[in-house]
């Protein structure tokens, strides 16, 4: 597989893929939505090595596209490096490997990709005269045997779906989260406050860029998705849930879906979504 050098509208092999102890069924779509002049989102799916990202660059600085892009193909970069022989290894390339159980490998290199990325960004606007400031979000997750290793920074999120129930396996990195957090405000209330959107971490600027790094073991018919705020956003959390029980529909079809969902709520914002189904 070679790496595209430029965001593609899908990726998604013909045929579903084989890693064991799974058959994965993934799909990646993004588009600008109808309010926003410029697709700042970015994706990338992969299914050897097996992993998947969604970023939104900030609207709010200076080229938000350029920072989701170079995000998203550093981290792939890491990871790619990281695959030896259908396994995660560490890479000479990511430095002096840690003395740390085999078993931790994968929650460290998902950490490295994060850490690439924004010393990645860091160093494109010291190196600019024209860029000051540019930031994205990004959140990933790599297969590692039975589990799913994921990591987020900003407020892109992870959700898992089990037993006809969907969960939120991140927690958003803004300033409204601790409110929640406390029980101050409810989750109803959360997705509508003004400080949802005023991020706390990020890639790319002064801010903690430290990921929350998790693992969770999988189960056969487990459905995974990614998606940027421009998705959850504009539908409510249930409205996801029923298009991925959707049966008899292939994980195209479900990202298509809620993309088609998001725009016809306003799409106010870009929409990023990868749905992954283990089975």
């Amino acid at each position: 597989m070679k790496w595209p050098k430029f965001r593609q509208p899908w990726l998604q092999s013909d045929q579903p893929s084989t890693t064991d102890p799974f058959t994965i069924d993934v799909f990646g779509v993004t588009a600008r939505g109808l309010v926003r002049r410029q697709n700042q989102d970015d994706f990338y799916v992969s299914e050897a090595p097996p992993f998947f990202m969604v970023a939104d660059g900030l609207g709010g600085l200076q080229e938000g596209a350029v920072a989701s892009y170079l995000a998203v193909q550093r981290a792939t970069e890491t990871l790619t490096l990281a695959w030896d022989k259908n396994r995660w290894a560490w890479h000479p390339y990511m430095g002096p490997r840690p003395d740390s159980n085999p078993s931790g490998i994968p929650e460290l290199i998902v950490g490295k990709a994060f850490h690439r990325a924004h010393f990645d960004l860091l160093a494109v606007t010291g190196r600019s005269q024209m860029i000051t400031d540019m930031g994205t979000t990004l959140c990933l997750a790599l297969l590692d045997d039975r589990r799913i290793v994921y990591g987020n920074l900003g407020d892109s999120r992870v959700y898992l779906l089990r037993d006809r129930k969907l969960r939120c396996l991140t927690v958003d990195d803004t300033e409204a989260m601790p409110l929640l957090q406390r029980g101050e405000i409810s989750k109803q209330a959360y997705e509508s406050h003004p400080l949802r959107n005023t991020l706390t971490k990020r890639l790319g600027g002064p801010e903690s860029h430290l990921p929350s790094v998790k693992a969770l073991e999988l189960q056969s018919g487990d459905m995974i998705l990614l998606c940027t705020d421009g998705l959850y956003g504009m539908i409510q959390e249930e409205r996801i849930r029923v298009v991925l029980l959707n049966e008899g529909h292939d994980a195209k079809w479900k990202a298509n879906q809620l993309l088609m969902l998001a725009e016809l709520a306003g799409g106010e914002d870009n929409i990023s979504v990868v749905v992954a189904h283990l089975t």
